[in-house]
């Protein structure tokens, strides 16, 4: 294995930003970079997670696609510290499942990674998708828990189907059963069915798309609850589950439900939510709309990152200390040859008001706001011999965008 890693401070990467980016809404304010480090690992490297860690330092999952017959690749976790300077890599088992996909650190201090297995090679009766590494890299174990939901440093949300067939009406019946349980295995609540419930409360509420029957868990919320997403094709229907789970409140939005969502005779087209701090919700696909803490619609930028072709753009979202907003993401989405990564920085309200533009990075990327206000981004390169690493930025607390001279 090839591993090598560079550190720049922040004046060498403010050299080598104003190269290969392009700040189109540049703002009175410009921040310094606390660090910048790359990492060499392999062909075609690739972050696919990360999180920031107790010790405010960083857990980082890492993909590269360079020795893998099944174009799985091999899959690391590195540590760096609050500095960016490396403290652990290990390569991940991929005989346990064959990739990852999120990581984080729980209570306990050990981390948690997310497998599957590629369609077909999932072995029988196989329990969990959780792969647990002890807070010393020392041990990786395979755990029985199983997310299809989200997860956090306290416990996940497990959503499970099981589906019948009932022929007197020839029809299919799933039923959904909910829980959210501790990363010590207690759990807190457990609803056997909980469709039944939300549908009591409003009767339209599909989990039927154009493509198949789809219930998600979108996001754990701070009182111990969750919101579950049903049909998002052309409408947009979430359920609020509270702490005791039970069904606290039904929305569904749609073509005619608010005339501002409408946007080109399609309702929203939805991809993340985050809860914010006044116990709303700021949701993010091709669009950023803000919902109330009951689901209640509020306001909506149809077109934040400012394109000509809404259906082309794709970005996920957080919300930072001053209320603003970051939205990261990858333009045009289907392009990962000649599309841009970007950052932009929004009000209290989704109104821009600074963009960069990594011009010469390549997708995915990731970004994350951390405790002291600013954020973390990372995505992949060619630094000019053919190969790909990856790069990991870190910006400081004044939320801000470089303001660079081009």
């Amino acid at each position: 294995m090839n591993f090598n890693i560079k550190k720049y401070y922040w004046f060498l990467l403010l050299l080598f930003l104003s190269i290969g980016c392009e700040d189109e809404i540049n703002t009175d304010e410009s921040s310094e970079t606390q660090f910048s480090v790359t990492f060499d690992i392999g062909n075609n490297d690739r972050v696919l997670d990360i999180e920031q860690t107790n010790d405010n330092g960083y857990i980082i999952l890492l993909n590269n696609e360079s020795n893998s017959p099944i174009h799985t690749g091999s899959y690391f976790l590195l540590k760096i510290d609050q500095y960016g300077i490396q403290e652990q890599l290990v390569e991940l088992d991929t005989t346990i499942y064959n990739g990852y996909s999120e990581v984080g650190q729980i209570n306990d201090g050990s981390y948690i990674v997310k497998g599957f297995y590629q369609t077909g090679e999932a072995p029988d009766n196989w329990e969990g998708n959780v792969l647990r590494i002890n807070s010393d890299f020392t041990s990786q174990t395979q755990n029985s828990e199983t997310l299809y939901g989200k997860f956090n440093s306290e416990g996940y949300a497990s959503l499970l189907s099981e589906s019948s067939f009932n022929w007197d009406t020839f029809t299919v019946i799933t039923n959904y059963k909910l829980s959210r349980v501790l990363w010590t295995g207690d759990t807190l609540w457990v609803s056997d069915d909980i469709l039944p419930e939300i549908m009591t409360l409003d009767s339209n509420f599909s989990t039927i798309n154009s493509v198949t029957e789809n219930l998600n868990v979108t996001t754990l919320t701070d009182d111990g609850g969750l919101i579950l997403r049903g049909d998002s094709n052309g409408s947009l229907h979430l359920a609020k589950i509270n702490s005791e789970g039970n069904v606290e409140w039904v929305k569904i939005i749609e073509n005619g439900s608010y005339e501002e969502v409408n946007v080109d005779g399609n309702a929203f087209i939805f991809d993340h939510i985050e809860q914010t701090f006044d116990g709303g919700y700021i949701i993010a696909g091709c669009n950023l709309m803000k919902l109330s803490s009951q689901g209640e619609f509020e306001w909506i930028n149809k077109n934040p990152i400012e394109v000509d072709d809404i259906i082309d753009t794709d970005f996920d979202v957080r919300q930072m200390n001053d209320g603003g907003y970051l939205l990261g993401g990858y333009y045009p989405k289907n392009d990962l040859e000649n599309g841009v990564p970007y950052i932009i920085k929004t009000d209290n309200l989704g109104n821009v008001l600074s963009r960069v533009d990594f011009t010469d990075f390549l997708s995915p990327t990731r970004f994350e706001v951390i405790d002291d206000g600013g954020y973390i981004f990372s995505a992949s390169y060619d630094p000019g011999n053919g190969n790909k690493d990856v790069v990991i930025i870190k910006f400081d607390s004044d939320g801000y965008m470089l303001e660079l001279d081009n």
